[in-house]
């Protein structure tokens, strides 16, 4: 009986830690998604360049329409999209 409670907990503590590992990685996405439209709004696309080689992703496409910035990144296996006004 002790093994099989040793195991299922373990089973449970690795399954909580793969999840929430993967929280983090979509919250880091999304804030460095942020950033980066903030960057191109407040800076120019250059400059949210060498933040995004910083951070470690990818700027997938820019578009403005009507003074909005939608920016769409890629951060390993996410693709995250977020927006900022000029």
């Amino acid at each position: 009986m002790s093994i099989w409670w040793w195991a299922i907990t373990v089973v449970g503590v690795v399954a909580i830690l793969g999840c929430t590992s993967r929280y983090l990685d979509i919250a880091s996405a999304r804030r460095n998604a942020d950033a980066i439209a903030l960057a191109i709004a407040s800076r120019g696309t250059s400059d949210a360049q060498v933040l995004a080689a910083a951070v470690g992703v990818t700027i997938l496409s820019v578009d403005e329409v009507d003074g909005i910035i939608t920016v769409t990144i890629g951060a390993g296996s996410l693709t995250v999209t977020a927006s900022a006004r000029r």
